[in-house]
């Protein structure tokens, strides 16, 4: 067993305050590790920054290391020993093929992470019969012929060649969440002692919120903002996001004004941490607006509404009813994830460009039976470690980690 003195986060996009406190480094921080995170944004896509021209929130770490030039990764990863040990959240691409390879070549031990896992596209199916699997792929292939660039096609076909095959070591640690993530850890022939059983980082912020005073006595409903049209992924991938904000938001207002209309409950905004935007308070109709604190609103809420963000894992941890809105121009890119998840969870599913209606007892029932498969397929497995998640990958560190299998 390795003794690990050294933490390294490698990243291909850029580290901001919100994967300060998400990452754990904190944590090992607090534990006395030599911390380092390696930001590569610049490597993998050289004008992100000057496209974004912004970080929206920035932090100030000392163990915090910008790259642009593969000759001074492949050095970093190179001036490190056997003692260090890396968070790998790289894909395997044509860009990050060089620094897997030296990674595996210098035999560093590193995690693999399946977390924060949501269902398959067309609805997903436990017990892999072949009809499921066939809806999940004909969605899937659908869903990635609408959003194919050079890039995308490049990777493609480097998965396809024999490149790919073997680029990196087996992971020291397999990391996963719910019981989806674990089957896809067992069947790409990792050994059960490297799988560690976590949750995903959700449950970390429901635990506590349950100790913070509440921020709404009166009754609401919160919307939890995707960051349509704004969200920065879009400039990082290159991918026209095809939602205008001429059209999403006034239908939102329509929407929020109808509903509040017809059931008396104040619709407050969790706003995406991620998008800069300008005069928020007249897109989303002078509602009053809350950033960074998505969980405790949900907490407070008597229903939340959303269209496909991963913080649906509130809402279920904490049993909360959803009700699931798409546009037209919406579901171009995501209509069939929305559809997903609203059917996961048997919750009722508007198209805001067809109907605006909300049936009260429609909206406020709740599928135990959903909801308690939605969290153990995706969020967190009943005989996963009852702690924090990195307490969880920081005691296994501390124990000591198996050899890199080549």
């Amino acid at each position: 067993m390795a003794e690990i003195k050294t933490v390294v986060y490698m990243f291909p996009y850029p580290f901001e305050k919100r994967d300060y406190d998400r990452f754990g480094v904190e944590t090992f921080v607090n534990s006395e590790f030599d911390v380092r995170v390696w930001d590569m944004t610049d490597h993998f896509v050289p004008d992100y920054r000057q496209w974004a021209k912004a970080i929206p929130d920035p932090v100030d770490f000392a163990g915090l290391r910008l790259f642009s030039q593969l000759d001074d990764i492949l050095k970093a990863v190179n001036g490190l020993d056997r003692n260090a040990f890396v968070f790998n959240f790289l894909n395997v691409n044509v860009m990050s093929y060089p620094i897997l390879r030296a990674l595996s070549e210098r035999g560093i031990p590193h995690a693999a992470f399946m977390i924060n896992s949501v269902p398959s596209l067309g609805g997903e199916d436990t017990n892999g019969s072949l009809l499921g699997r066939l809806r999940s792929l004909t969605a899937m292939t659908q869903y990635r012929l609408k959003h194919l660039n050079w890039a995308r096609v490049r990777n493609y076909a480097f998965k396809l060649s024999p490149l790919s095959k073997g680029v990196v070591s087996t992971p020291a640690m397999f990391i996963v969440d719910g019981a989806k993530s674990y089957r896809a850890a067992i069947k790409s022939g990792t050994p059960d002692e490297r799988i560690l059983k976590t949750h995903a980082f959700d449950y970390d912020l429901c635990l506590k919120a349950k100790e913070k005073p509440p921020l709404f006595k009166d009754p609401i409903a919160v919307f939890i903002d995707d960051g349509f049209p704004h969200h920065p992924d879009y400039l990082y991938l290159k991918v026209n996001p095809q939602i205008t904000a001429d059209v999403y938001f006034p239908l939102l207002r329509r929407f929020f004004d109808e509903f509040e209309r017809t059931l008396g409950l104040k619709v407050v905004i969790a706003i995406h941490p991620r998008p800069i935007y300008k005069e928020p308070e007249q897109l989303f109709g002078n509602r009053e607006i809350i950033r960074g604190r998505t969980v405790e609103l949900v907490r407070d809420a008597n229903l939340v509404v959303l269209s496909c963000s991963t913080a649906i894992n509130f809402a279920v941890l904490l049993n909360k009813p959803t009700l699931f809105i798409t546009t037209d121009q919406v579901n171009r890119n995501y209509g069939p994830m929305i559809k997903t998840m609203s059917n996961f969870l048997n919750s009722p599913l508007l198209n805001l460009n067809q109907t605006m209606e909300v049936n009260p007892e429609r909206i406020f029932a709740l599928s135990d039976a959903g909801y308690d498969r939605y969290r153990n397929e995706f969020i967190k497995m009943d005989d996963s470690p009852q702690k924090y998640f990195w307490e969880i990958v920081r005691d296994r560190l501390s124990a000591g980690v198996t050899p890199v299998l080549q």
